[in-house]
C-alpha cells in the first residue's frame, strides 16, 4: 500500500494521503458550528454593541476551542491519543521547535510571556480543528454548516451594499469603532460582519469556496436553489467589498473548480455542467452588482488604478511577500513570537510599530528567526500541497468538492496572514478538516450512499468498502 498502515497523518513525499476514519460526534459538531457563529459574533461585538471593550473580545471564540478540544480528546474519545507516522512526526517536530523557541525568547528577555504566550495562540490554536473537522464531520453537520452559510451569505449581500454607501459611517467600521480602509473616490472597504476589512474579503473567500464546493458536488443535503441563492449574494458582497483579497481568493477557487470539473467529467459527466451553472451564477451576480452599483465599479477600477493591480508592480509585491526581508534575518532566535501581531506590538512596545500587514512568511522569520521560521513556512506549504493532492485525488475518483475547496484552504494556509490574527487561521484549518473529510468520506458529506451511525461505510482512502467511495491508495 501506498500509506502506512498506521493511523493518522503521513506527508512524506511517495506517501501523501489521508487515512479516513473516526467516527461522527454530535457534541464536537455542534461545538464545530457554534465556532463558526463566533465569528461574524465577535465582530459585531468588538464594532457595534461594546466597541469600547473590543480588546477583550478579542478572545471571544478562546474558550470554546479549549472545550471543543477537550471533549473530543478527553471526554469522547476518553484518551488522549496522538497518531503517529512521519507526517505526524514532522508535524510534532515543528510545534516542539516553535515552543522551545518561544521558551528561549523569554528566558533572554527577547518577549514577555504574556507576548509568547499571544503568540502560540495565534500559531498554534487552530491547527487541532482541522483534524477533529476531518475524523468528526458528518453529512448532518455539513448541511447545518452549508446552510449557515447560506443565511449568513444572503444577510451579508444587502448589509455589505448599505456599508458601501455609508462609506466611514457607523455602519461601516472596524473594531473599536475605527473607520475601514479607504477605497478610492471618497469611498471605503466594507467591513461585513467582521472587524477588519481582511476578515471581510477572507470570509467572502471561504463563503464563494463552500457554496461552489458544494454546488459541483451535487450536495443532497441542502436545496440547490438556496445555495444558488448564497452565491448571487456572496458574488454582490465581493462586487462591493473593495477588497482585492477577496477577488484573489475567489478567482483562485475559481481555478480549482475549472481543474476539478476536468477531472471529474470523464467519470460524472454532469459536474462540468454544474460547474458551468456556478460560474453563470457568479458572473450574473458580480456583473448584476456593478449594475445596479456604477459606483461600486468605478471606485474599484479607480483603486486598481492608483495601486497599479495590473502592472510589474503587483509582481514586486508577490515577490516581497515570498522573498524573506533581510533585516529579519540577523536574529537567530528572532525578534520574538507574537510581537508582530497587532495585540503583541502593543503589549510589546505600546504601539504597532512592528506589526506586519501583509507578508505572513516575513513575519514567521521575524518572529521566530530563520532556522525555525523558515521550517514552519515549509510546514505551511507542504500541508497546503498535501490538501490539493487529496483533492485531486478525490476528483479522480468522480469527488470535486474536496479541490474546489482546496483551492482556498491551500492558499490560505500557505500564505494568508494565519498567524496575525485567529480569524483567518480559524477558517483556514476549518476550510483544511473538510477538504480532508470530503476527500475520505465524500458520499457521507454529500449525502449520496450508505451511513450507519458510529461508522464509516461509504469509504476510507485507503481502499474502501463502497466502491462508490474514491480509492486514491493503490496497491
Amino acid at each position: 500500500m501506498w500509506i502506512s498502515k498506521h493511523r493518522g497523518l503521513d506527508v512524506s513525499l511517495h506517501r501523501l494521503q489521508p487515512v479516513a476514519g473516526g467516527r461522527p460526534d454530535p457534541v464536537a459538531n455542534r461545538l464545530i458550528l457554534l465556532l463558526f457563529m463566533l465569528i461574524p459574533i465577535e465582530g459585531i461585538l468588538r464594532k457595534w454593541i461594546v466597541p469600547g471593550m473590543h480588546g477583550f473580545f478579542y478572545f471571544t471564540r478562546d474558550p470554546f476551542v479549549v472545550s471543543l478540544y477537550l471533549w473530543y480528546w478527553l471526554v469522547s474519545r476518553r484518551r488522549l491519543t496522538v497518531p503517529y507516522g512521519t507526517g505526524v512526526n514532522f508535524v510534532l517536530v515543528t510545534l516542539v521547535g516553535m515552543v522551545i523557541t518561544a521558551a528561549l525568547q523569554v528566558r533572554f528577555g527577547i518577549v514577555s510571556p504574556v507576548v509568547a504566550g499571544i503568540g502560540l495562540r495565534s500559531y498554534l490554536l487552530y491547527m487541532p480543528l482541522a483534524y477533529i473537522v476531518w475524523k468528526s464531520m458528518d453529512g448532518i453537520a455539513f448541511a447545518r454548516l452549508l446552510k449557515l452559510v447560506v443565511i449568513l451569505s444572503i444577510t451579508l449581500a444587502p448589509l455589505s451594499v448599505a456599508q458601501f454607501y455609508a462609506r466611514d459611517g457607523i455602519l461601516n467600521v472596524g473594531a473599536g469603532g475605527a473607520p475601514p480602509m479607504g477605497l478610492a473616490l471618497g469611498f471605503f472597504r466594507t467591513t461585513g460582519f467582521m472587524a477588519a476589512v481582511a476578515h471581510n474579503a477572507d470570509f467572502l473567500g471561504f463563503c464563494t469556496a463552500l457554496l461552489l464546493a458544494a454546488l459541483v458536488a451535487g450536495v443532497q443535503t441542502v436545496n440547490r436553489w438556496w445555495m444558488v441563492v448564497g452565491l448571487v449574494a456572496t458574488a454582490i458582497s465581493i462586487a462591493v467589498s473593495g477588497a482585492r483579497m477577496a477577488w484573489f481568493l475567489a478567482a483562485i477557487v475559481l481555478v480549482f473548480a475549472l481543474a476539478a470539473s476536468l477531472l471529474t467529467s470523464l467519470r460524472r459527466p454532469t459536474t462540468a455542467v454544474r460547474l458551468y451553472a456556478a460560474l453563470a451564477v457568479l458572473v450574473v451576480g458580480i456583473g448584476g452588482a456593478y449594475y445596479a452599483f456604477p459606483e461600486a465599479a468605478e471606485a474599484f477600477r479607480q483603486r486598481n488604478e492608483n495601486a497599479r493591480t495590473f502592472s510589474e508592480a503587483t509582481i514586486e509585491r508577490i515577490k516581497g511577500m515570498i522573498m524573506p526581508d533581510p533585516d529579519f534575518l540577523d536574529e537567530p532566535l528572532g525578534h520574538g513570537i507574537g510581537a508582530s501581531t497587532t495585540a503583541g506590538g502593543y503589549l510589546q512596545r505600546g504601539e504597532r510599530k512592528f506589526t506586519l500587514a501583509e507578508n505572513d512568511w516575513d513575519r514567521n522569520i521575524a518572529e521566530l528567526g530563520p532556522v525555525i521560521g523558515g521550517w514552519f513556512i515549509a510546514f505551511r506549504v507542504l500541508v497546503a500541497a498535501w490538501l490539493v493532492w487529496c483533492g485531486f485525488r478525490a476528483a479522480l475518483w468522480g469527488y470535486p468538492g474536496a479541490l474546489v475547496l482546496a483551492g482556498y484552504a491551500g492558499t490560505s494556509i500557505a500564505v494568508a496572514q494565519i498567524t496575525q490574527h485567529t480569524v483567518h487561521a480559524h477558517l483556514a484549518w476549518l476550510a483544511g478538516g473538510l477538504v480532508l473529510a470530503l476527500a475520505g468520506r465524500p458520499a457521507l458529506l454529500l449525502g449520496v450512499g450508505r451511513y450507519h451511525a458510529g461508522r464509516d461505510v461509504i469509504g476510507r482512502m485507503t481502499g474502501g468498502h463502497d466502491r462508490r467511495a474514491p480509492v486514491p491508495c493503490r496497491k
